[in-house]
C-alpha cells in the first residue's frame, strides 16, 4: 500500500504534466488528490491555485490561495506566502480587468482584498518580530 507521501509525489508529477499540457481541468482534480493526501503541504496550495485560476475558477482559485497563505505563515514559510500573495494580486487584478471588458466571471473583489491585507499585515508583523529578535 502506497502511503499519503508517495500518492501525492504520484499525483503532484501527473498534476505537472497536466498543467503543461494546459489540461488545468485535470491538473485541479491530482493537485486536489494530492493536497488530500497532504493538506497542510507548504507547496501544494499555490499550483491548485493558479490551476483553478487557468481553469477559469477565479473565486475559488483565491480561497485555496489565501488558506495556503496562511499555512505557509503559520509553518513560518514568508517567501512562499509572498509569493502567493503575488498571485493574488494578479488574478484579483486580471478580474476586475476582465470585468470592465464586460465578459461576465465570479469574482469576489471585497473578499480577495480582505485577503490580501490580511496576509500582508501577517507578514509585516513576521518580519518586524523577526527583525526585532535578531
Amino acid at each position: 500500500m502506497k502511503s499519503n507521501s508517495q500518492f501525492s509525489h504520484g499525483s503532484l508529477k501527473l498534476a505537472d504534466y497536466y498543467m503543461q499540457a494546459g489540461l488545468f481541468s485535470e491538473a485541479v482534480t491530482m493537485y486536489r488528490e494530492a493536497l488530500r493526501a497532504e493538506p497542510m503541504s507548504n507547496t501544494l496550495y499555490l499550483p491548485l491555485g493558479l490551476a483553478l485560476y487557468k481553469s477559469g475558477q477565479e473565486s475559488i482559485a483565491l480561497e485555496i490561495l489565501y488558506r495556503g497563505g496562511i499555512i505557509c505563515l503559520r509553518n513560518g514559510k514568508l517567501t512562499r506566502a509572498q509569493k502567493i500573495h503575488d498571485e493574488m494580486k494578479s488574478i484579483d487584478k486580471t478580474a476586475r480587468t476582465t470585468l470592465l471588458l464586460g465578459k461576465e466571471i465570479q469574482s469576489r473583489s471585497v473578499l480577495s482584498l480582505y485577503i490580501k491585507s490580511q496576509i500582508t499585515q501577517s507578514i509585516d508583523a513576521l518580519t518586524r518580530y523577526e527583525n526585532t529578535n535578531n
